[in-house]
Parts: structure tokens; C-alpha cells; sequence
């Protein structure tokens, strides 16, 4: 794992006096530079509380409290994988609502001036000595526990591998690049306290991971493969399309990390960190320059690694699915959908079968009938065997409540995998809807070739696979098992262009079709469709019931709620 043996002094005077803010907190930012996008990104941020209240215990709330302690100690801190926000005042809660990056922790020390002087010619205190708090902040999640088993058995990249690897690039792999991490929003502690920080859990230009609360020794790398930009390759690029691949930047080989362990670098350790810091300093202030002469105003925003190749995918956490919403649909008519997958496939089938269907029974009644909004969230398909050519099948249905019929309103594909491999392509998506639904064949070839994208384009551009005529849409989050908690946006809530399609709609579609794509148009809502005679409620199952039926879902929800009720 990564050590810093970083000290820093905090106060904006040095008469080790008092404190001029109670409330003061520190904000930790972790950076790399990312393997595949060879940019600067960050890994995560952590808060802790710099005093305590003593008579009412944790943090402070006001900065007219005049009795207040220093917070010594030492302490496990967990890392969240997104930033604090800026529009109220910063404290140590500021990130419990942001979602913890899964078994990735930081180890810091807060000292006195006199303490942190004591500590100087003495070895940093190992994780195994158990000198570090981790009850209060960094006890494991039950999602943690289950990934712990998997982090311990990687095989470890140690940061002098991953420095090797930047100084390949630097010479013969291409350069480095990126955009500049913002320091907008970081916001120093006043005062005059000495901090001893030890982040033994952070991840620097591809460190190792750290071992959190009842992670044991070693703890693997955690955090070496949560690599891959959400950076589009040439064409995507160019026409504002997002495919969020990972390995769309710049592919890397395993040859390459082989050619690279021949790199030199500076002969002692200390060089060696002041060398990879220089890097990072280059990296972020030559992405920069170029954002500025080109006149790109993003350039100061904060960019994430891409955390989708942080976990393999395991088939105990599955994946999830939210279908949220769809755009662009023509018929005047309440629409709902059914979520499969295939291979199997087995709701297209000559003897369909549904045990593993999911269907929308939660509407947003203001939405138009042309943008309907589904309001059930995510849904987990457990236990699926991975198969590279695993698709999520969408099948939007019209619904006629009251009479027992439906017409297709059309399907989609999403990909589940990465191309790099075992990882879910977890993301927000826009998928088009394609007239009809999938074929026998179609889903057979999906199964065979084990590659979707090339699949899908092949049929689009030979006609078996026709997108709708209005270019209609659907809305849908897919995220990995491993990544619970995160993602929580719905898909309608985000701007059309961030959302990621798959390649295949980048390839063959084109950006003039993504462009009619993402044009919204409105019409009557839910609520003014209803029959007057009914209420919301007597709506809503109409249509559930009718389309439960049509699907063939009847008997199998019914003999769900017979076993709930035993």
C-alpha cells in the first residue's frame, strides 16, 4: 500500500496560541494519473474534524464556542468518491451523503507541534499495530465485507511498478495529457496545530490498496485497476457522443507493462517521490495550457477516474438495472417495460419464460406520454453467469388499461460489459429503441459472438435491426454489484449529453441520429390521460394489471407474493 510520510503545519500564524475556528475541518484530495487516459484525475476525498466540543462531544457547530480540544489522535478515515459540496459551510459530514469508494480508506494523525517534534525520528505506527480509530468513522460496510475476500488476493502493483510505467509513457508510450484537478474548491484550515498525515490508503500514480477495517494485512490493489477515462475515442469525440469506455482513450497492452519495468528512475526513494510529484505537476499544468488555448472553459473542473475496473464482476453481487424513463414516444398511450437479459433470452423464446423479467409499476404521473418517467429504481439480476456477449433487453410496451392489449413500442440493447473484460459497464445511458423485438437469430448471434457492439452494428447497417422512426429512446442506469450506493441520479435528471451510449450507436448511427435523439417533445401527461372517473391509484393499476397480463407475468408475481406471505 501507499505511504506518505506527509506532515503539514496548519494555522494562519505560528504562535501555537488558539485556533481561530472551532468548526475547522480537513479536506483530503487523492490524485493519480490515470493508466488508460494518462491524465490527472482524482481518486477520492476525505473530511475530518481538526477539535471537539468536549462537553457535548464530536465537532463543534458554532465558532463562538470557546471551549474546544484539539482532535488527537490517530485515525482510519473512509474515501468517498465524489466531493464535498460547496454551498454550505464544510464539515466532517459534509460526504455522508456522497457514497464511500468501496474497501478505500485514509490513515492520518493529528498531533500537537510538541507531539509531531517527538514523532520525527520515529517509525510511522503500522495499521497492524491497531493504533488507529477505526470504530467511529470506517467501520465496514456489509457491502465491504463482501469485497474484502476479493481485494486481498489481488496481486500487488507496487508504486515503483506504476512509476516505472508513468516514465514509459513519458518516452515512448505517447506522452501524458489531461485536464487540470481543480483547486477551486479546496479550502484550507485556519489556525496553528500541527497534522501528521499518513494516507495509507490513497492511491498515487498507481499505488496499492490499502487495508481498511477488518481488511487484514496487505490488502492488495485495491484501487490499481479502478483505472479508464470516461473519455470518448476520435469520432466520438468529435461529434459529442460518449461511449464512457474506459479503454476508448488510449489502449493499453500487457506488454507494455512489461516493457515498462526496464524503465530507470531516480536512484533513492526520495528522488523518486520528487520525481513522480513533478510529474503530476507537469501532467495537470500542460492540460492546462492546452484547455486554455483552446478555449475550453472546463478546464479547472474536477475529472474522477473512471471506477468501473475497480471490481471484476462476481455473480453472488450481480448487476442492477433502473429502467428511469424514455424520449420521443409517438403514440398517445401510457408505456411501460419489461427488463431482461440474454443469453438466455427466455422471454423471446417459442415457450417464453419469465422468472427473470423485471417490470416498471411506478409511474411519475406529470411526465408526458412522450417522456414517461419510471419511478422504480434500480432492480437486481443476481446470480447471472458472466458471458461477454451479456446484453440488458429493454422492451417498452404500449398499454391500453382496462382492455388487456399492448402493442410494442420497441426495444433496446445495452452491452453489460466493459471491453476490458470482466467489469461492468456501470453508467447512465441513452438507448435507442429499435421496432419490434429482438429475433430468435439476433439473440443467438448476441449469445455466439460474444461481442454486442459488433453484433448490433452489423444488423443496423444490414436493416435486420431498424431504429424507430422518431428516433425514439430510453433512459436506463446499469451499475455493477460492486458499486451499490452509487449512481443514485435518475437518468432523466441529467443532461442528455453526458449520458453514455453504447458504441455501436456511435459507430453506426451517427451523430446526426443522436441529435434527433436527444430532442425532447412533450405532449399530454399521465394525469390528464386518466379517465376523470378514476383515481390516480385505480390508473396506475390499470395499466400495471393489463400489462402484467400481456406479459405473461400474471401467474409468476402471484406465486412471488403466495411465498412472501408464508
Amino acid at each position: 500500500m501507499p505511504v506518505y510520510a506527509c506532515t503539514a503545519t496548519v494555522g494562519a500564524s505560528h504562535n501555537l496560541t488558539r485556533f481561530e475556528d472551532p468548526t475547522a475541518t480537513l479536506m483530503l484530495q487523492i490524485q493519480t494519473i490515470e493508466r488508460t487516459s494518462r491524465s490527472v484525475r482524482v481518486v477520492g476525498f476525505a473530511l475530518l474534524n481538526l477539535f471537539l466540543d468536549p462537553k457535548a462531544g464530536g465537532q463543534p457547530v458554532s465558532r463562538n464556542i470557546q471551549d474546544y480540544v484539539l482532535n488527537q489522535g490517530a485515525f482510519q478515515i473512509p474515501l468517498h468518491a465524489g466531493a464535498p459540496s460547496t454551498s454550505g459551510p464544510l464539515r466532517m459530514t459534509s460526504l455522508d451523503s456522497t457514497p464511500r469508494l468501496p474497501c478505500a480508506s485514509m490513515l492520518i494523525r493529528i498531533l500537537t507541534p510538541e507531539a509531531a517534534k517527538l514523532q520525527r525520528r520515529k517509525p510511522l505506527p503500522s495499521y497492524l499495530d491497531r493504533v488507529y480509530d477505526t470504530s467511529s468513522r470506517c467501520m465496514p460496510t456489509s457491502l465491504e465485507r463482501k469485497l474484502y475476500a476479493k481485494v486481498v488476493v489481488r496481486k500487488p502493483f507496487a508504486v515503483r511498478e506504476a512509476a516505472r510505467l508513468v516514465a514509459w509513457y513519458r518516452r515512448v508510450g505517447g506522452g501524458l495529457g489531461g485536464k487540470r484537478i481543480s483547486s477551486g474548491g479546496r479550502r484550507a484550515a485556519k489556525g496553528a496545530v500541527a497534522a501528521w498525515g499518513t494516507p495509507a490508503a490513497a492511491y498515487a500514480v498507481g499505488g496499492a490498496a490499502p487495508p481498511a477495517a477488518g481488511g487484514g494485512p496487505g490488502g492488495g490493489n485495491l484501487l490499481s485497476r479502478m483505472f479508464g477515462g470516461a473519455g470518448d475515442d476520435d469520432g466520438a469525440a468529435a461529434a459529442d457522443l460518449n461511449t464512457g469506455d474506459p479503454f476508448a482513450a488510449i489502449e493499453e497492452r500487457q506488454q507494455d507493462v512489461e516493457e515498462s519495468k526496464a524503465e530507470l528512475l531516480p536512484p533513492s526513494d526520495p528522488e523518486t517521490m520528487d520525481w513522480m510529484s513533478d510529474i503530476m505537476e507537469h501532467t495537470a499544468a500542460a492540460a492546462a495550457g492546452s484547455n486554455s488555448k483552446q478555449g475550453n472553459g472546463s478546464g479547472g473542473e474536477l475529472s474522477f477516474i473512471n471506477f468501473n475496473t475497480g471490481f471484476e464482476y462476481t455473480e453472488d453481487l450481480g448487476f442492477f438495472v433502473a429502467l428511469d424513463g424514455a424520449a420521443r414516444l409517438s403514440r398517445l398511450l401510457p408505456t411501460a417495460g419489461l427488463v431482461s437479459y440474454s443469453p438466455p433470452g427466455s422471454l423471446y423464446q417459442d415457450h417464453p419464460l419469465v422468472d427473470d423479467v423485471k417490470v416498471t409499476l411506478d409511474y411519475d404521473l406529470e411526465a408526458p406520454l412522450a417522456a414517461p418517467r419510471w419511478l422504480d429504481g434500480y432492480q437486481q439480476f443476481a446470480d447471472v453467469p458472466y458471458h461477454p456477449g451479456l446484453v440488458v433487453l429493454i422492451d417498452v410496451r404500449c398499454v391500453v388499461p382496462g382492455s388487456g392489449s399492448s402493442a410494442p413500442a420497441g426495444w433496446a440493447c445495452l452491452p453489460v460489459f466493459e471491453r476490458a473484460g470482466r467489469y461492468v459497464a456501470s453508467g447512465t445511458y441513452q438507448l435507442p429503441l429499435f421496432q419490434g423485438v429482438p429475433s430468435h437469430q439476433l439473440l443467438a448471434e448476441l449469445a455466439l459472438r460474444g461481442d454486442p457492439d459488433t453484433v448490433m452494428a452489423a444488423g443496423i447497417n444490414s436493416g435486420r435491426v431498424r431504429p424507430s422512426v422518431e428516433a425514439a429512446s430510453v433512459l436506463v442506469r446499469l451499475m455493477c454489484g460492486s458499486r451499490q450506493g452509487q449512481l443514485e441520479a435518475p437518468a432523466w435528471s441529467l443532461p442528455l449529453q453526458e449520458l453514455r451510449l453504447p458504441r455501436y450507436v456511435v459507430n453506426e448511427l451517427g451523430p446526426r441520429f443522436v441529435s434527433e435523439m436527444r430532442k425532447m417533445i412533450r405532449n399530454k401527461t399521465y394525469s390528464m390521460a386518466k379517465p376523470k372517473a378514476l383515481t390516480d391509484e385505480q390508473w396506475v393499476d390499470q395499466i400495471n394489471d393489463t400489462l402484467i397480463k400481456v406479459a405473461g407475468l400474471d401467474e409468476h408475481m402471484e406465486g412471488e407474493g403466495d411465498s412472501g406471505d408464508e
